[in-house]
């Protein structure tokens, strides 16, 4: 099951850290772990750090173009 990550009034609701996300780049769907969460100051958003699987670090990414994967 996917969902976005949830935003209150203040900025997100929830803390991603430690969950699987995944988000796609034009016809292609990444997948990796999130180790950290971070405000940009600009353009203002909150970008999630994310690992791959084999440990490498990944991209980081904006908060609302990811979808978390629950089980």
């Amino acid at each position: 099951m996917l969902r976005p990550i949830r935003y209150g009034r203040f900025g997100l609701a929830e803390d991603p850290t430690g969950q699987i996300v995944t988000w796609m780049v034009g016809e292609r769907t990444y997948l990796a772990d999130v180790i950290g969460v971070y405000r940009r100051e600009s353009p203002a958003a909150f970008m999630l750090q994310t690992r791959h699987f084999n440990g490498e670090l990944g991209p980081e990414v904006v908060a609302s173009a990811v979808r978390l994967v629950l089980p």
